[in-house]
C-alpha cells in the first residue's frame, strides 16, 4: 500500500514541491504579520544612504520579546556627516546590546519584519551588515583572541562599501592598549574614508579624542 500511494505522489512531485515552496512563503508571511501584531511591530521610514540613521525608541527585538516589561528602548539620532559613532560606557551598561539592537533592526526591517520601534524613526537601505561581535579565540587553530578580531576585521575591510552597517565591538582590546588604540584609530579611519556607517564600542581613551576631533567620527554613551 505504501509503495503504491509513493508511486502516486511521485507522479505529481513537481506540482506538490511547488506547493511545498508556495506554503513556505505564506507561513513566513503569516509569522512576520504575527510577530508585528504581538510585539507592536511597525517599520521606520526607509532612505538613502544620504539621510542619517534615526532610531527612536528601538528595542532589541528578543529581549523585547522576552520581556517587554524589563526592554529599554534605544533611541540613535545621527547628522549627514556622522560616519563612526563610539559607544563608550560602564561594563554591563548596554554598550554591545545597543550594537545588537541596531543590527537586528536593519536585518528585520530588510527582511519585511515589523520590529518594535518609534514609526518616527529613519533607516538607510544598506548592501551589507558586517560584524565582529564576540570573542572568537580558537587554540586549536592557534588564534588568540586578538589575532581572531583582527582575522575578522580584515574580512570585513574587503567587504566594506558605502552602503555597508559595521559593527564593532570592543575595538582594539586583547593587546596593549597604546598599540590597539592605534590600530582601532587607522581602521576607523578607513571605513569612515569608504562612507560606511560604524558603530563601535570601546573603553579606549584615544577613540573617544579621536571620535571628538574627525570630521565623520561621534560619540555616543
Amino acid at each position: 500500500i505504501l509503495l503504491r500511494i509513493a508511486g502516486h505522489i511521485r507522479d505529481k512531485i513537481n506540482a506538490l514541491l511547488t506547493n511545498l515552496e508556495i506554503l513556505t512563503e505564506f507561513d513566513f508571511l503569516w509569522c512576520r504579520a504575527r510577530f508585528g501584531i504581538d510585539f507592536r511591530g511597525t517599520f521606520p521610514t526607509l532612505t538613502g544612504m544620504e539621510r542619517p540613521l534615526n532610531l527612536v525608541d528601538a528595542h532589541h527585538p528578543l529581549l523585547f520579546a522576552a520581556s517587554r516589561e524589563n526592554s529599554r528602548p534605544l533611541n540613535l539620532l545621527l547628522d549627514p556627516s556622522d560616519r563612526v559613532l563610539v559607544i563608550t560606557g560602564p561594563n554591563a551598561g548596554g554598550k554591545t546590546t545597543a550594537l545588537k539592537t541596531v543590527g537586528l533592526t536593519v536585518l528585520l526591517v530588510q527582511s519585511a519584519v515589523p520590529v518594535p520601534i518609534g514609526p518616527s524613526s529613519r533607516m538607510p537601505i544598506f548592501d551589507n551588515v558586517l560584524a565582529n561581535i564576540g570573542d572568537e579565540q580558537d587554540l586549536l587553530e592557534g588564534y588568540s583572541t586578538f589575532s581572531a578580531h583582527m582575522a575578522r576585521i580584515a574580512e570585513i575591510l574587503k567587504k566594506t562599501s558605502g552602503a555597508t552597517l559595521v559593527l564593532l565591538d570592543e575595538l582594539g582590546t586583547a593587546t596593549d592598549p597604546g598599540e590597539g588604540a592605534a590600530l582601532a584609530i587607522a581602521i576607523l579611519e578607513t571605513l569612515a574614508e569608504r562612507g560606511a556607517l560604524t558603530l563601535v564600542t570601546s573603553h579606549l581613551g584615544a577613540l573617544k579624542n579621536w571620535a571628538f576631533t574627525h570630521p565623520h567620527g561621534r560619540n555616543a554613551s
